[in-house]
């Protein structure tokens, strides 16, 4: 059974459920595909809309997926996300989401097939909590991609921020950056005070400057960085500064009120508890959310969205500094060594063009014969050890020989549908 007639059967099946065993009737409206579920609209009478929403603990055992579906009110009736068997789950590659402009930026696709859109323009600043291995540092990753493919390094700055060390190693040569890739806890403290005192000469002429943090909590751990960043948080909203957070720890002493009141994009993970997902995006609903796979999130306004997954060779594209200018540390002072370190952008673009000419022409070669002979190649090429030269292959194969066909149509061109986080996705005929 392909995906649509999987959809199509659940639609069926769960509206003679709601009148089998709870003797509602309700007429179906649109029918869409997500990359991660499919989303209903149900049409019920007036009195049934509240009744349905009330039913949603005692629906989700009659899911037809290993994961439980949600519902939720729209302008239209009520809309229910059956969630896709994992076995018909397909991811989306950051290349294939639409570009915007500015500071929004598609992160994603959500669960009607369209392209979600992170809006750090008109909604300064974001947060992405969720517990460990939900895909938080991942879509940091696809923020970061996205808004360098869409901005030269003149238009827009970018400070990246990770103590553990384990998220920006591919971009430390991103050309967008105003600065080193900061993994020391004192450089961190070094630029934020900086930051505060740049204020005063910041205007709307001044370059968008973004400022990511992985992990938050190491910072705010430390009450004097916890109120520097809800000062920032305050300030610099209309002074072209932005703040891109992310941690596991949503708690009050990490992310008290004071600053979460002032972030204007929040997104949850999964979640253990509905309380949790309630502190993070004011309702319930992460604690639904799949733990594998990862990636899948929902904001504060009940939209359900799955982040779109960053390769190596998604960030080689990316417009590059000549030569590194920083080997990042952890706080104990040893070297991170990143993912691949090029010598030149135009050399990881060869390295993947002659990949995929080696592949084609070798069609019914296996994972590892692909991964051999290019190791030798791959080590000149970018510089690196053998063991980061096989990531780098290993990471081609994967995309060459996932699918080619999107689980988010190409918008032809994009139209927009009035909600400023969307880009509504023209499917083909």
């Amino acid at each position: 059974m392909n995906v649509r007639a999987w959809a199509e059967a659940s639609q069926v099946a769960f509206l003679e459920l709601l009148y089998d065993r709870f003797d509602i009737v309700a007429a179906s409206g649109p029918l869409w595909m997500g990359p991660a579920c499919a989303t209903v609209i149900l049409e019920p009478g007036p009195s049934d809309v509240a009744r349905i929403l009330t039913l949603e603990r005692a629906l989700r055992g009659c899911a037809y997926s290993d994961d439980p579906l949600r519902l939720y009110q729209t302008a239209a009736g009520v809309a229910v996300e059956l969630p896709l068997p994992r076995e018909m789950r397909r991811s989306i590659s950051v290349s294939q989401l639409p570009l915007c402009q500015g500071l929004r930026v598609s992160i994603g696709g959500d669960g009607r097939g369209r392209a979600y859109v992170l809006d750090l323009e008109s909604r300064p600043h974001a947060l992405i909590a969720g517990a460990s291995g939900c895909g938080k540092s991942e879509a940091l990753r696809t923020i970061v991609t996205g808004l360098a493919r869409q901005n030269e390094p003149g238009e827009i700055e970018m400070v990246l921020v990770d103590l553990e060390g384990s998220t920006w190693g591919e971009f430390t040569l991103l050309a967008h950056l105003r600065e080193p890739v900061i993994t020391r806890r004192q450089d961190a403290t070094r630029m934020l005070e900086g930051l505060l005192g740049e204020l005063a000469t910041r205007d709307a002429d001044s370059v968008p400057l973004v400022v990511v943090i992985d992990e938050v909590r190491m910072l705010t751990r430390d009450g004097a960085m916890l109120g520097l960043l809800v000062d920032l948080a305050e300030r610099c909203r209309k002074r072209r500064v932005t703040l891109v957070l992310a941690t596991q720890t949503p708690k009050a002493d990490v992310l008290p009120t004071d600053l979460t009141g002032n972030l204007g994009n929040l997104l949850a993970g999964k979640v253990n508890k509905a309380t949790t997902s309630e502190v993070i995006i004011g309702r319930r609903g992460a604690e639904l959310l799949p733990r594998e796979p990862m990636g899948d999130f929902i904001d504060a306004g009940g939209v359900r969205l799955q982040a779109a997954l960053v390769t190596a060779a998604d960030v080689q594209r990316l417009p590059m500094s000549r030569q590194a200018t920083h080997r990042p540390t952890s706080d104990r002072g040893e070297p991170a060594e990143p993912e691949v370190r090029p010598t030149q952008a135009s050399e990881p673009r060869a390295l993947e063009s002659w990949m995929r000419d080696w592949i084609v022409l070798h069609s019914d070669v296996t994972e590892e014969e692909i991964r051999l002979p290019g190791i030798v190649r791959t080590r000149q090429a970018l510089g690196v050890g053998e063991k980061a030269a096989r990531r780098f292959l290993e990471q081609v194969y994967e995309e060459l020989a996932a699918s080619p066909a999107s689980p988010l149509s190409p918008p032809s061109p994009p139209e927009e549908t009035g909600d400023s986080r969307v880009i509504q996705f023209v499917r083909p005929a």
